[in-house]
């Protein structure tokens, strides 16, 4: 039960829905795009992006200093992938 209350929390937030929806539309994006295109700092964004991740919703490539981030192509349960397929259409 634990772990479906920290999914959906995760999508309570406006802003992290913005970002899913940005993710859905390109392929992988740095933290500082994807700041710049929601209207937040870096900082802020990479919280959101935190608690993204942790719900299991995206996933992180580092690339020398940058973060790369995308939708996560193999959610590990079924509640996850039901909801990234709702939130792509």
């Amino acid at each position: 039960m634990e772990e479906k209350v920290k999914v959906f929390k995760s999508l309570g937030n406006g802003r992290r829905l913005q970002i899913l929806n940005l993710l859905f539309k390109n392929k992988e994006l740095p933290v500082s795009e994807i700041a710049g295109h929601i209207g937040l700092s870096f900082k802020s964004t990479s919280k959101h992006l935190q608690k993204l991740e942790t719900a299991g919703f995206i996933k992180r490539n580092q690339r020398s200093f940058w973060g790369y981030y995308k939708i996560n192509p193999n959610p590990k349960n079924k509640l996850l992938k039901t909801l990234l397929d709702l939130l792509k259409g």
